[in-house]
This record gives C-alpha cells, sequence and structure tokens, in this order.
C-alpha cells in the first residue's frame, strides 16, 4: 500500500513538472475553451454583415465596423488576411470571425462567431461550423456610439478568451 502511495506521487511530481511550464495552459488543455477557441495561433480572417432598416438615422456603415474590429484584431496580433494571395472562393482553412450587425428602429443586435474547421472522428468529416459566440443587444437612439461600443465590447472579449487558450503566458502554444 505504501509503494503505490509513493508510485502516483512520483507520477503526480513528474506530471506537475511536464504540465508546470504553463500552468495557464494546462487549466484550458482539453477544455471546452480550448475547442471552441484553440487554433495554434493562426489569426483570424474577418467576415462583417450589416443590416438596418434605416442607416442613415445613425450614420453608421459596414466600412466602419470593419475598421473597428479589423483595428482590435491587429493590434492583438490576431489578424489574417483572408486569402494570403489565393483566389476568391478558394477553400482556406483559416479560422474567421463574423460579425453581425443588425439595426431595426431603435434597437440593434451584435453577435460575433468564432467559425473553424473541426473534424467528426466517428463519421470522419472536417465541416466549418461555429464554435465560439457572443452577443448583445440593445437601444441606440439616433447615435451610432452606442453599436460601436458595444462591437468593440465583444470584439475585445473574443480577444481576451482566445489569448487564454492560445496565450496564457503571452506565448504561442504549439
Amino acid at each position: 500500500m505504501k509503494t503505490r502511495v509513493v508510485f502516483v506521487a512520483a507520477l503526480v511530481a513528474i506530471a506537475a513538472g511536464v504540465c508546470g511550464a504553463s500552468e495557464k495552459r494546462a487549466e484550458t488543455r482539453g477544455s471546452i475553451e480550448e475547442f471552441k477557441l484553440y487554433t495554434k495561433c493562426v489569426g483570424v480572417s474577418l467576415v462583417v454583415e450589416y443590416r438596418s432598416q434605416n442607416a442613415e438615422e445613425t450614420g453608421l456603415t459596414r466600412k466602419e465596423i470593419i475598421a473597428a474590429v479589423d483595428s482590435r484584431l491587429r493590434s492583438a496580433g490576431l489578424y489574417q488576411s483572408s486569402f494570403f494571395g489565393f483566389s476568391e472562393g478558394t477553400v482556406v482553412f483559416l479560422p474567421h470571425l463574423y460579425v453581425h450587425v443588425n439595426v431595426i428602429g431603435q434597437s440593434f443586435y451584435v453577435l460575433i462567431e468564432l467559425k473553424k474547421w473541426v473534424h467528426e472522428p466517428l463519421s470522419g468529416q472536417l465541416n466549418y461550423t461555429q464554435t465560439w459566440r457572443t452577443e448583445t443587444s440593445g437601444i441606440h437612439g439616433t447615435s451610432s456610439r452606442r453599436i460601436m461600443s458595444s462591437v468593440r465590447d465583444l470584439t475585445n472579449q473574443f480577444i481576451d478568451e482566445w489569448n487564454k487558450v492560445n496565450r496564457p503566458d503571452g506565448k504561442c502554444v504549439e
């Protein structure tokens, strides 16, 4: 019995030494967060969809949304060109951040999703699917400031959560 306890303690010590290189990474390894957000530090391309019944009322444009999200992703080192020189329509195995903003009357809805290729082992299929998602809604008045603030906040949330999984100690985890 004593030998078994010593053996288990030795295994735990060895595992702690191997995994101790990144305690924060150990917290996410094999977790649902890793499944949702892990990309081997490969950045994301950006897809923005903007719909508004009365866009002229807020003055918000799709270009403004793209510029705000693109800027945040670039400053975090996460932005990747959509096609890396490949022709339009070519299947590229990059994860992408999908940003959807919908404005109806005085209300708005913002959705941000990470979509990436996922291998389903039972069927052997490779599928492009949403693995992470956040959303919010509110009332904007007649200004785009509240909408853009929500877009920036959700983008920052994505970046923070992505970093916890991919760069827990400030370095890329391979």
